[in-house]
């Protein structure tokens, strides 16, 4: 399990940066300690325990995918299970190329409101025990199934039962009444584009996701964070690795330019993204102002 709980004091550098839970079989790693050098004591320890499988925030899985590969470090598992935050594509490769594994996506929230598991065939099926998961448009419409902010109305908390709660998480749900390949009949969510706040503004006002296509291909970097700071103006935030090169921050900058427009675009380069209070980082940010004033606040704790 990789994940936000502080297992050790932050500023540590010496190992250990996990927890062994002896009577479950779990080994619980940090993921506030994922430099390259914490990053592999982490790794030779989930091989030395002959863990089979993991689960834990995308960010954190493929760091240590990067440094599995890296390192050229024997680390096979049966299965690695992904939470939290959205998975992409590069990251799903990436991982299953270290772990020598499928990867499973899930989506969920601690309101219990919602919740999704990636089925055999690769769709992701909601779960209709969990509550009644509807889109809310960007025409104020709710509906069954469309592209919008998810809004859902629990099943499971008796005690505060939530009635089409807004999620914040932007998504698209099928509407095709047709069996998955898996022959499974469950609603599909079609995408998890992320947080609405997340959502990036062009230059000519469109709304632009999805920007994980921003980092396609060998660029030689650890992970990265794009922060939108004015509808002109991104901050892209660099952890490096071997490889890196002007080129690939050229490729990057002109990638977020094809989505954005002629935006100006700041690279700054540091050893990790700095998480945020529950582990996680946030792969892009909106902190235009008035956008989402909590943005802000979560960005500034992170840092």
């Amino acid at each position: 399990m990789v994940a936000g709980q502080m297992v050790t004091a932050q500023s540590s550098v010496r190992p250990p940066y996990w927890v062994w839970n002896a009577s479950m079989r779990q080994l619980y790693v940090s993921s506030y300690h994922l430099a390259p050098d914490q990053a592999a004591a982490s790794v030779r320890e989930i091989a030395r325990r002959g863990c089979r499988y993991a689960w834990g925030f995308p960010s954190s899985l493929e760091a240590l995918a990067r440094t599995v590969l890296e390192n050229e470090i024997a680390c096979p598992l049966d299965a690695v299970v992904t939470h939290a935050e959205p998975l992409s594509a590069c990251a799903r490769r990436l991982i299953s190329q270290a772990f020598q594994c499928p990867v499973y996506e899930t989506y969920g929230m601690v309101e219990l409101a919602a919740a999704a598991g990636e089925c055999e065939a690769g769709a992701l099926h909601l779960f209709p025990e969990f509550g009644i998961a509807e889109v809310l448009g960007d025409d104020g419409v709710v509906r069954t199934h469309g592209e919008g902010e998810l809004v859902a109305t629990g099943l499971l908390d008796l005690d505060m039962p939530l009635v089409r709660y807004r999620t914040g998480d932007r998504v698209r749900i099928s509407r095709s009444p047709a069996p998955c390949r898996c022959g499974r009949t469950l609603p599909i969510l079609d995408a998890v584009e992320g947080r609405t706040d997340d959502i990036l503004v062009a230059l000519d006002g469109r709304p632009v996701g999805r920007l994980d296509v921003v980092f396609k291909g060998e660029l030689g970097i650890r992970e990265a964070q794009i922060v939108q700071v004015a509808q002109d103006e991104i901050l892209l935030r660099v952890a490096p690795t071997t490889g890196y090169c002007r080129e690939a921050e050229r490729k990057m900058i002109c990638a977020l330019e094809d989505r954005l427009g002629r935006v100006r675009v700041r690279v700054s380069t540091m050893a990790q993204i700095p998480r945020g209070p529950n582990g996680k980082f946030r792969a892009v940010v909106n902190r235009i102002p008035g956008h989402v004033a909590a943005n802000a606040r979560e960005l500034a704790a992170a840092c």
